[in-house]
This record gives C-alpha cells, sequence and structure tokens, in this order.
C-alpha cells in the first residue's frame, strides 16, 4: 500500500477514497503547506494540491523534499513554478484517477513524473517567446550566463561596461518572461538557443 501524505491549502483535496486509489493508497496525514512542513511522517509520497503558489512556494517545497518526493497538483501557474523549484512530478488538476494512481507510484520509486498534459499547460502559462526576439548581443550575453559568469566578467569577455551588461541581462529576462538568471538560461537552453 502506497503511504501519501496530502497537503492542501485553498484547494479542494482530491479524491483518493474510490475506485483503484482506496485499493493503493493510505492516507497518512493531511495538512497545510507551512503546517506539512513543520511535520515529520512517514510517507512514500507527498501529494501538494496548490490553487496557487504561496509566496514561500520553493522553500516550502524544498522542506518538504526532504522528507518525501513531492508530486504537485495545480492549474498552470502552479505547475510551471512547480517545474521550476524542483517538484519530483507535476500533473494537470483534472488528471484521472488512473494517471495520478500511476503518478503516486512512479514519484514513490524515484522517478520524475511530468504530465505531458501540465508541461503544456505550464508552458502555455509561461508566456510564449521567439529566439529571434533577442538581439545578437543579448544571444552572447546569455551564452556567457549559461556559463556562469558574472555581470564583471562578462563586461570584460565582451568589451563594454558592466551596466550595459545589467541592461542587457534585464531585457533578456523581460523578453524571455524570466524572473533570475538561472530560469532564463533554463528556458533558453530549453528553446536549443544555448549550449549548456
Amino acid at each position: 500500500m502506497l503511504r501519501v501524505f496530502i497537503v492542501a491549502d485553498d484547494s479542494p483535496l482530491p479524491d483518493l477514497t474510490g475506485g483503484q486509489l482506496a485499493e493503493e493508497v493510505a492516507i497518512v496525514g493531511e495538512a497545510g503547506a507551512v503546517e506539512a512542513a513543520e511535520t515529520v511522517f512517514q510517507a512514500d509520497v507527498i501529494l501538494w494540491q496548490a490553487g496557487r503558489p504561496p509566496d514561500d512556494f520553493r522553500p516550502l517545497l524544498s522542506i518538504l523534499l526532504r522528507h518525501a518526493p513531492v508530486l504537485l497538483i495545480g492549474p498552470p501557474a502552479v505547475m510551471a513554478e512547480g517545474l521550476q523549484a524542483g517538484a519530483t512530478g507535476v500533473v494537470s488538476d483534472d488528471a484521472e484517477p488512473g494517471r495520478l494512481l500511476a503518478a503516486l507510484h512512479a514519484v514513490a520509486a524515484g522517478l520524475r513524473v511530468i504530465d505531458p498534459d501540465a508541461e503544456a499547460r505550464a508552458e502555455s502559462a509561461e508566456g510564449v517567446w521567439r529566439p529571434e526576439d533577442l538581439t545578437g548581443r543579448e544571444r552572447e550575453v546569455l551564452q556567457l550566463l549559461a556559463e556562469g559568469l558574472a555581470n564583471k566578467q562578462i563586461a570584460r569577455r565582451l568589451g563594454i561596461s558592466e551596466h550595459t551588461v545589467k541592461f542587457h541581462v534585464a531585457a533578456i529576462l523581460g523578453k524571455v518572461g524570466a524572473h533570475t538568471r538561472t530560469e532564463a538560461v533554463t528556458r533558453a537552453a530549453r528553446a536549443g538557443l544555448i549550449t549548456l
């Protein structure tokens, strides 16, 4: 029997009481995200039903991952945030019971699960950008960001001022819809724009 701890704040709990789910899943506890992060529990997997990412989403997810793998269920914004923050798996909030059960078992077995529907919805939630939106100089700066260079090092390498590098970094973040340099590099790598 798969032991599942459920985390749910402002969303209805997934129904794990019917059919095959009830036969294969044992609920070992339920709590809100903050309370769960402070709880010691024995579970094979944590199922986090999130209606929206809380302000402290990433730190809470990091704490929960110390206890057990986390399968995140939620709307597109939550799925996108979960993928970026390192959730073990993401599944659409309207996933059928069979798909949810398969995802729970896979995550508990140490596999990373990305529901194709969830990935597509997360990508659409991130906004659409095209590699050609970036200028040649922005692409150069982005590649150097991917190599882990700081602004001062990028400025030296390209023969421009550090202020100009900051300007380019800000433009890159805006164009790819990223909040951090790492997120921008990740999105550019997924688009095949840079090599890591």
